[in-house]
């Protein structure tokens, strides 16, 4: 399907790549190794609060291994590094698939050529739309039963997890939100990876697939009409 390339105004409040892996190198290493190769081009650099918890509390529990301890920025980007982990986001402005990607690929790029990734386990992409002023379900092809019809003035909470594929997908969707001071409608898509190992050579390949699913997911969820409207570039 011929998707728009732009479109406005643009929901997108954030976007994050996250890459999980195998390596020998603690988390402390990967900062001090994150911070000599982005020093000039990420200058604002900070240790993030689990770094107050103490290592043989913090990774008791093995999710704790994929959670930012150390965060890295620019006016356009922002990195973070967990020990088993690294997220890399557009933020605060989304700035279109083509200029995010390619930074997507610099991190993977320099963290493979340096060999702080031995093994990639897992690649997701999220993508985390606001609608401002506007419910959700009235641009959507979302439906419910006759007790949810009118959702205007009422709270809706939905997630909802599937396979396609070649992904994990996870929606979240919440109307009358809040979002740093802005009232509108959250429309959260999550995509990861099947596999439980992924070559090297396969991640362009890989994080293309997972952005085309999102964007599907995005554009096929929309009421045709609402998609012309906000479509920009075709």
């Amino acid at each position: 399907m011929d998707y728009p390339k732009e479109i406005s105004p643009c929901p997108i409040i954030d976007a994050i790549c996250e890459i999980r892996f195998e390596t020998e190198m603690s988390a402390l290493q990967i900062y001090a190794w994150m911070y000599n190769s982005f020093k000039e081009s990420m200058p604002d650099t900070q240790a993030l609060p689990i770094t107050n918890i103490p290592e043989d509390l913090r990774y008791k529990d093995p999710e704790f291994y994929f959670i930012p301890q150390y965060r890295f920025s620019n006016e356009d980007f922002v990195v973070q590094t967990g020990a088993k982990s690294i997220h890399i986001s557009s933020f605060p402005n989304y700035c279109g698939w083509d200029k995010y990607s390619e930074k997507i690929i610099e991190v993977f790029n320099k963290c493979s050529i340096d060999r702080i990734i031995k093994a990639m386990n897992r690649i997701s992409l999220r993508y985390v739309n606001l609608f401002q002023d506007t419910d959700i379900f009235s641009i959507s092809n979302f439906s419910f039963d006759s007790s949810l019809k009118n959702t205007k003035n009422k709270t809706v909470n939905i997630q909802t997890s599937f396979e396609t594929e070649n992904s994990n997908c996870l929606v979240k969707i919440l109307n009358n939100a809040i979002s740093n001071n802005v009232k509108g409608s959250i429309f959260d898509i999550s995509v990861s990876t099947l596999e439980k190992e992924i070559e090297f050579t396969n991640f362009k390949t890989r994080l293309d697939k997972l952005h085309n699913t999102e964007k599907s997911i995005f554009y096929d969820s929309l009421k045709p009409t609402y998609v012309e409207e906000i479509s920009k570039v075709r």
